[in-house]
């Protein structure tokens, strides 16, 4: 995909001379992004969200004080015993949630014992009122004391967590 070329919905491209400034996305034009791999596994037996130490920071100051925020999170996960678990998103010290949730995500690893490495993709839009830089931070929980292991595939292996944002004027 050139700078002059147009896609279909739908359609996979791939960008030969196009920068992250030339696309637009649902809410506007990317004003700026960042990216975040997590090379480490992290675990926790809380049954309250907990940090999972997997964050990413957008800006030395966000361009707009009326922008949008599109967060896309992916990592594997694992829990000790077959227990439903909890993923949530904070913004600094903010919990994301929207009213009246527990969490942004939810799994049921159902079965005997432990799970196997299962994976979670999910995407949250921020609506920010000021130009100060955001920082984005993974959080997670079990629902009984069983420990929940983040970027952990069924083999013990590291299957990196990334945290994937975007400023995007709003429209």
């Amino acid at each position: 995909l050139n700078r002059s070329d147009t896609a279909s919905s739908g359609q996979v491209v791939t960008a030969t001379s196009a920068t992250a400034a030339d696309f637009q996305a649902a809410g506007g034009k990317v004003l700026q992004y960042a990216y975040t791999e997590d090379l480490t596994s992290s675990s926790t037996t809380s049954t309250t969200l907990a940090t999972s130490g997997t964050s990413v920071v957008l800006g030395s100051t966000l361009a707009s004080s009326s922008a949008k925020v599109r967060i896309r999170v992916s990592f594997t996960y694992a829990v000790d015993t077959s227990r439903d678990c909890k993923f949530s998103l904070y913004d600094g010290s903010a919990l994301l949630n929207p009213t009246g949730m527990e969490a942004l995500a939810f799994a049921n690893t159902n079965g005997g014992g432990g799970s196997a490495g299962k994976y979670m993709h999910f995407e949250f839009q921020d609506t920010v009122s000021s130009t100060t830089p955001k920082t984005y931070t993974l959080y997670m929980c079990s629902n009984t004391s069983a420990a929940i292991y983040i970027g952990r595939n069924d083999n013990d292996g590291l299957q990196v967590p990334t945290i994937m944002i975007a400023e995007e004027l709003a429209v």
